[in-house]
């Protein structure tokens, strides 16, 4: 993903959810095919930041508007995934987005009232909370 290659068998769905999502040129004019893959545009990879970070003991990473937890927290005893949840509400702007796997819920822990499900039954949240 840090590479912006995606196998072009998925190009079809892609495009339907960036128009889905309110897009307004065609997907293909965001990344050049060659052979089986697809690649991003420079101008797309360079706005989305990548980087390593220890849920378990590092602190507020930095302020975003999309974390991507997918089938960890499953993985962490109950207060420690309230902590992470903490940890990612206070990392998210106001109204930023968080999405978990599809093993995960958040209803049990005390700091799920700082996010309003979207899709529940495919983990997508909003912070409610937040540093913004």
């Amino acid at each position: 993903a840090q590479e912006g290659i995606f196998p072009i068998r998925d190009a079809r769905l892609y495009s339907e959810n960036y128009l889905a999502a309110g897009g307004r040129q065609t997907l293909s004019d965001y990344y050049h095919a060659r052979y089986d893959f697809m690649k991003l545009d420079a101008r797309l990879r360079e706005r989305v930041t990548f980087a390593n970070h220890n849920l378990v003991c590092d602190g507020v990473f930095c302020e975003a508007q999309l974390i991507l937890c997918r089938n960890v927290l499953i993985y962490f005893s109950d207060a420690l995934q309230d902590r992470v949840l903490g940890l990612f509400r206070s990392s998210l702007s106001r109204g930023g987005f968080l999405c978990l796997g599809n093993r995960e819920s958040i209803r049990f822990a005390p700091s799920a009232r700082d996010f309003v499900p979207l899709d529940a039954e495919l983990r997508l949240y909003r912070n409610a909370g937040g540093t913004l």
